[in-house]
């Protein structure tokens, strides 16, 4: 008896007592954390770029398209400073009676000026200007014309030195319904060349 009571004694004194704050747990759960759950954060409004301030095709202000040559502003393609000063349409001949030359079409005349802005001197090859109408038809010097208009000036062999300028006529033998929108002008047969707007003129 006194064997049977020491051990039923003994088993009461091993059960864990419960702390008086602390719930039981479940079988497979997890004790609660004592640490605050955390808040939510707030959810931030992203800026929204201005569309229009990226998207705007204008220039900026004082970046407008530029401005083309004109009759009478003076233009330079390497070597070459050009300035037009006239273009007149419609003439049928041009020279002297023993000079004279018939137009295919007409004479349109381009009256200009160029200066060697280089370091040396430099030879204005006539087969590198040409005359542009508005169907974007390109025309070359007429040199016969051009050498009958003025027998003294041979300007499809003028030389120009350094510093110097030469001002002269070129003549083109162009259609009769060729309305000229511009003159292309090269310093040689390589170089980009440069365009200057002679109004478009039109046969008289």
């Amino acid at each position: 008896m006194l064997i049977v009571v020491a051990a039923l004694a003994s088993g009461e004194d091993s059960a864990p007592v419960p702390a008086p704050d602390e719930e039981p747990v479940a079988d497979g759960g997890s004790a609660p954390s004592d640490e605050p759950a955390p808040a939510d954060e707030p959810v931030r409004d992203e800026p929204v770029g201005d569309a229009t301030a990226d998207d705007d095709p204008s220039p900026p202000a004082g970046q407008g398209t530029p401005a083309v040559a004109g009759l009478g502003d003076t233009v330079a393609d390497g070597a070459f400073a050009f300035t037009v000063t006239a273009l007149e349409c419609g003439e049928q001949s041009v020279g002297p009676d023993l000079l004279k030359e018939e137009a295919q079409g007409q004479f349109c005349l381009l009256d200009l000026e160029v200066t060697n802005i280089g370091n040396q001197a430099q030879l204005l090859a006539t087969d590198a200007q040409y005359l542009v109408d508005r169907s974007g038809r390109e025309f070359s010097v007429d040199d016969l014309a051009t050498m009958a208009l003025e027998p003294d000036s041979l300007v499809f062999a003028e030389q120009i030195n350094p510093g110097n300028s030469f001002t002269g006529t070129l003549v083109f033998d162009v259609p009769p319904d060729a309305e000229i929108a511009r003159a292309q002008l090269h310093d040689s047969l390589l170089s980009d060349g440069v365009e200057v707007d002679v109004g478009g003129s039109e046969s008289d």
